[in-house]
């Protein structure tokens, strides 16, 4: 600060009379010496120095799987039957998967649905959603899948061993970056942490999927590799060109099991059958298709034979219907109950039609800390 200091003076003169023989002594001289010298030295040196210093090191960082999946299903007059989405989360997964640069254990959860969405029902690559069949599911990503030198999505799950023991995670892919040698399903992208993929099925031939029996829990019994046969016996004969169905139903005399076995019965009109076993409430218990040697072989392929294990009194049911191979556009079968009393082996529903084809579509993605 620069203080300056000034310094007024002013004289004032009375003039003589020159006139006079003697000067006038009555002189007022002003003598006021007043030298004011206020140096305000206000040195006000108010120095805010608020310095915000919030050093908030928060480094937060997303060490897992988020995306959605958009699932469709349309059937062959192209009605919508279903849609929803499926939102996927998932954790780091360092277990077994041979394959995968890296896999995530997934906890997927429907957040909206319209339309029946039978999920159990199709591969679990459309929805990695879990399933009493396969109660944990994975995802993961491989360069290399199989030998194939291409880039592959996988999926991964456990299955119920039917004892309540789990097995070790299996692994396979519908979805690649090129086709590899066979047809792909699907095709997806991996990019700074961001996978994308569109996976599609057209399923028709199977009741497997059509019939839609309900996946309840663990399946029950085993196929077998021989005909048991057995005295309570029923013959039957379906649409083999149009793969229709028969239901049968009967009532387990025993607590124990029963041998179920489906042969040919002509060289005219054999075929390659097929059958599913199920609870009187189509829950799935398990099903069989090449077990033994056909009495009258088809061009391809065997007949299917079944143990399951019954509760008495307890109502089942068999559907049987032809994968294909048919001498005849009639396929004639003989089915076999061997147990030890009559089960009332009947035939509750023949010759039944079901849906020819579904589409089912899979339009997924995925943000992973990965690059």
């Amino acid at each position: 600060m620069r203080v300056e200091l000034f310094v007024v003076a002013t004289v004032a003169a009375f003039g003589c009379d020159k006139g006079s023989d003697s000067a006038n002594a009555e002189g007022d001289v002003d003598t006021d010496t007043d030298t004011d010298t206020d140096t305000d030295t206000d040195t006000d040196t108010d120095t805010d120095t608020d310095t915000d210093t919030d050093t908030d090191t928060d480094t937060d960082t997303d060490t897992g799987l988020e995306g959605t999946i958009d699932f469709t299903i349309v059937d062959e007059n192209g009605t919508s039957l279903c849609t929803s989405q499926i939102d996927l989360e998932g954790i780091a997964y360092a277990g077994d998967c041979p394959d995968c640069d890296f896999a995530f254990a997934l906890t997927s959860t429907v957040t909206s649905e319209t339309g029946t969405c039978d999920y159990d029902t199709y591969w679990l690559s459309l929805s990695y959603l879990p399933t009493a069949r396969f109660p944990d599911v994975y995802l993961g990503y491989a360069t290399s899948f199989r030998g194939y030198s291409g880039e592959a999505l996988m999926v991964g799950h456990t299955t119920s061993d039917g004892g309540g023991g789990i097995t070790a995670p299996e692994w396979y892919s519908d979805a690649y970056t090129a086709p590899p040698w066979y047809a792909p399903e699907g095709v997806f992208s991996y990019s700074k942490g961001v996978l994308e993929w569109s996976i599609h099925y057209f399923y028709y031939e199977s009741p497997d999927y059509f019939f839609n029996p309900s996946y309840c829990g663990e399946g029950a019994g085993y196929s077998l590799s021989a005909n048991y046969g057995g005295a309570y016996t029923q013959t039957s004969s379906l649409d083999c060109f149009e793969k229709h169905y028969d239901l049968w139903s009967f009532v387990a005399p025993e607590t124990a099991s029963v041998d179920i076995s489906v042969d040919t019965v002509s060289a005219s009109t054999t075929f390659d059958p097929f059958m599913i076993l199920m609870d009187d409430s189509t829950c799935y218990l398990g099903e069989a298709d090449d077990s033994f040697d056909c009495t009258y072989p088809p061009t391809n392929w065997q007949c299917p034979s079944y143990r399951l294990p019954t509760d008495k009194g307890a109502t089942y049911q068999i559907l049987v219907h032809p994968w294909g191979d048919c001498s005849d556009p009639v396929g004639e079968y003989v089915l076999s109950l061997d147990t030890i009393a009559d089960p009332s082996l009947t035939l509750t529903s023949a010759d039944m039609p079901y849906v020819d084809g579904r589409s089912v579509t899979a339009f997924g993605t995925a943000t992973i800390p990965y690059p």
